[in-house]
């Protein structure tokens, strides 16, 4: 019995390539010739027989590929010749077939690679060099550990279709026009992976399927050579969940999240990028917990030395929990348009130039903590507009007036004349120092008609209070 267990568990792992490296390193390779051949292009119609063979692209006509059995082109190395092929096109839509197959293809104006169906291309290797278009797309497991590097392109795109279809690959494309990742409905569709774009000029993410079709997955690039604009449109569940971005364009990003849960839990990091927007738009379930289901719950934003940053909240609870780094920025604009939709979330940018917090809801900046800029007169407003508590519970920390120099009118809060429906109730200022912090807080003094602070400590008036409220 242990013997036939023994047999059987040595097929299966035969099958499934364990031994696939020692069968490549004992088996002559031979050239496959074309099934058809004519004056415009080959044709490759591959049974099982071409296990572990080499394939050959011919010279100045378009080459067609057809792996067509479960064994077909499994281990087998395809590439182009020295002179290039007007086009080629490989299809892998059997189940099984091209897995650990080596593709390498330069000079082609235009290359396409289809595994559609299960584990087509598992573990494969492809290299694609100065191919003016190259189109990928992978189906239910097909290209799940993915060793893909594309350079000199004018345009790249890879659609992972299924569940699993690109998980824990590697992707590299550099020197392209752009580069369009396209991520379809399936749990884990592109998880675990990992993309460095460098020298894109555009460089665009559609994740519209759901279920962490990108979580864990990075997307690097090099300090020296950004992408130039980079577009990430979120829009299923979870769909861009722990996703983390650590590459900076140069000139823009634009995100777009819009459905529960969507960007929960993603790390983008935009520093240095000319302009940034980022839409977090969709409400909260009545029920739902936040910490899973906020479109960009516990999400982290670094827009460190960037420029112009924009952040549009249209969702209960959008923003909940999450965390904006903006040292050294110059302009950060967040507009808060439903209730509670910045709850529990931190603003760090005590260095940033100009920072402008617009609350136009009922609770959108309850529970907001803010660390603003103090350099220079009014380098922080906060708008409190005229509904209910719009303002109420935010926190503002700043250095002590005897620690750090705190310029005189530093804030500018615009709050409605006689705190209508409590909208600046309980904003407290922390004085922070390096043995204790003190709370300033304001009230509304009636008889003197406009808001006054409980000390002079960190107090952002000079005369210790708003002599000009909003007149709504």
């Amino acid at each position: 019995n242990w013997f036939f267990v023994c047999v059987v568990v040595m097929l299966w792992m035969y099958e499934r390539g364990a031994f696939a490296q020692e069968y490549a390193t004992t088996t002559v390779i031979t050239n496959v010739t074309a099934s058809i051949s004519n004056e415009t292009a080959d044709y490759f119609y591959l049974d099982d027989s071409t296990w572990n063979k080499w394939i050959t692209c011919p010279a100045s006509k378009g080459c067609f590929i057809h792996c067509a059995s479960g064994e077909s082109c499994r281990n087998a190395t395809i590439s182009t010749s020295s002179e290039s092929p007007s086009w080629l096109h490989l299809q892998c839509d059997v189940d099984g077939a091209c897995e650990r197959m080596t593709v390498s293809v330069a000079n082609t104006p235009d290359f396409s690679l289809d595994c559609v169906s299960s584990y087509a291309c598992e573990n494969a290797t492809v290299s694609v060099s100065n191919a003016f278009s190259t189109n990928i797309r992978c189906g239910y497991r097909a290209c799940t550990e993915l060793d893909l590097v594309v350079a000199s392109v004018e345009d790249f795109s890879i659609e992972c279709m299924s569940w699993y279809a690109c998980r824990s690959s590697t992707i590299s494309v550099s020197d392209a026009e752009s580069a369009i990742f396209n991520v379809g409905d399936g749990y884990d569709a592109f998880s675990d992976s990992q993309i460095d774009v460098n020298a894109v000029d555009s460089v665009t993410i559609i994740s519209a399927g759901k279920d962490f079709g990108l979580s864990g997955t990075r997307i690097l690039s090099s300090s020296e050579s950004p992408p130039t604009e980079l577009h990430l449109i979120c829009s299923n569940q979870w769909s861009c969940a722990r996703l983390s971005i650590e590459t900076a364009p140069t000139q823009s990003a634009n995100v777009i999240c819009s459905y529960s849960g969507a960007c929960r839990e993603a790390d983008f990091l935009f520093a240095t990028t000319s302009t940034v927007n980022l839409f977090c738009n969709s409400d909260l379930d009545i029920g739902d917990d936040p910490n899973s289901y906020s479109v960009c719950a516990g999400l982290t934003l670094d827009v460190s030395n960037s420029t112009n940053v924009n952040l549009f909240v249209d969702g209960s609870f959008a923003f909940y929990d999450g965390i904006i780094y903006a040292s050294n920025t110059e302009n950060l604009a967040i507009s808060l348009g439903a209730s509670y939709a910045i709850s529990n979330s931190t603003v760090y940018a005590q260095n940033a130039n100009q920072v402008y917090i617009d609350c136009v809801a009922p609770h959108s900046c309850d529970s907001l903590s803010v660390f603003p800029p103090y350099h220079r007169e009014y380098a922080f407003t906060l708008l409190c507009s005229p509904f209910d508590a719009s303002c109420t519970n935010v926190t503002i920390t700043v250095p002590s007036d005897s620690a750090t120099a705190v310029v005189d009118n530093y804030m500018q809060l615009d709050c409605p004349r006689s705190n209508q429906l409590g909208s600046c109730d309980n904003i407290a200022w922390v004085c922070s120092a390096e043995s204790s912090n003190s709370v300033t807080s304001i009230t509304f003094n009636l008889e003197e008609g406009r808001y006054v602070c409980s000390s002079d400590e960190c107090c952002p008036w000079a005369d210790l209070g708003i002599a000009q409220q909003s007149e709504i």
